[in-house]
């Protein structure tokens, strides 16, 4: 079997795609409307409607515009995509984690993507995040996946504080399991990240999973100890599958995919230091990563940040810093004084 009709038949047998949906109650049921349509255009051309499921995160008037959209495909097709409403909304960790759970109900799906709803994840790029998974699936010999659809310029479409957050999120992500995963004596492979040698994009929205990675996710590990608050759902969506498929010795693979200019975006709240503070936290807890280290690990990043140039922008960061220091602290029965930042005023 070639390489490409390999990928055409797993694409029709066994790739399952989960698109947590929620809008701003400012958006006009027509832009709904219209980026749901973006979204769902051609999904019949790379595999089954009945694989595709529509996740409403607490959103009731999304719901009724998918409702719609759903009858009109079964009229035209004569099968749709499914669509599944959780009338709270509880964030896109939550709607990922039950449309996962549906999904790998179905016995077939040995792969999830997820996708967004904004329209900034081009479905042909599936295709290549998917013959990524299978060649590191026989070149690893493993079944623990998972494959980045990486963004060039995340700053552009971003905006320059929730880039810079996330930029740091990524590296301090990775430095801490890499240390975490010393400590047991077990090496973060790396080759498949991207050719500049910074951290994979792991914030990027546009991920493919084996199945294996999955049954992690639908074990809920947002909500098991350490408890950081609901909102771990909101904002560590992308950081708690890293976390735990790498420490299940997932190989995590990335490849460029295509961004286009969001209209609009429900995460604003990735530039507050505080939401990114509890995702770092979350991260050390896991990990069992003391105060001490942890501080270590983000004075390795902050400082490097172009933010960390600007006076507004240092002063948000420290912020950072204590909101995820005083709790280990706390955690670790230590008293502060926190330790300081200093290479930053050095260099």
């Amino acid at each position: 079997m070639t390489a490409n009709r390999e990928v055409r038949e797993t694409l029709r047998t066994c790739v399952g795609m989960v698109i947590p949906v929620w809008f701003p109650e400012d958006l006009s049921p027509a832009h709904i409307q219209e980026s749901l349509l973006s979204t769902l255009d051609d999904c019949d051309h790379y595999l089954p409607w009945e694989q595709v499921l529509l996740v409403i995160d607490g959103d009731e008037r999304s719901h009724r515009i998918a409702r719609d959209l759903q009858a009109s495909c079964q009229a035209h097709y004569t099968s749709s995509f499914d669509v599944l409403y959780n009338r709270e909304n509880r964030g896109k960790g939550y709607a990922v984690c039950l449309g996962t759970q549906r999904l790998l109900e179905k016995k077939g799906v040995h792969y999830l993507t997820i996708r967004d709803a904004d329209g900034d994840h081009a479905l042909n790029d599936l295709v290549h995040l998917l013959r990524l998974a299978l060649h590191l699936q026989s070149a690893e010999q493993t079944d623990k996946l998972l494959i980045i659809g990486r963004r060039n310029h995340p700053n552009r479409t971003l905006g320059f504080v929730r880039g810079e957050y996330e930029t740091l999120l990524n590296r301090v992500l990775v430095e801490a399991v890499c240390y975490t995963l010393a400590q047991q004596k077990t090496v973060l492979k790396t080759q498949y990240f991207p050719f500049s040698g910074d951290a994979p994009d792991l914030h990027s929205g546009y991920k493919l999973y084996s199945r294996s990675i999955c049954e992690l996710m639908v074990q809920r590990p947002w909500e098991l100890s350490p408890w950081v608050g609901g909102e771990i759902y909101r904002y560590g969506v992308e950081a708690v599958p890293f976390v735990e498929g790498a420490l299940a010795g997932a190989i995590v693979g990335e490849i460029t995919r295509l961004t286009r200019e969001a209209r609009f975006t429900g995460h604003s709240g990735f530039a507050k230091p505080e939401t990114n503070a509890g995702v770092m936290l979350w991260t050390f807890l896991r990990l069992g990563i003391g105060p001490q280290q942890g501080a270590a690990i983000l004075d390795n990043h902050l400082s490097r940040l172009t933010l960390w140039t600007d006076p507004r922008g240092r002063e948000d960061l420290l912020q950072l810093r204590r909101f995820v220091l005083e709790p280990l602290f706390q955690a670790a029965q230590l008293q502060p004084p926190l330790p300081q930042v200093t290479a930053g005023a050095y260099f």
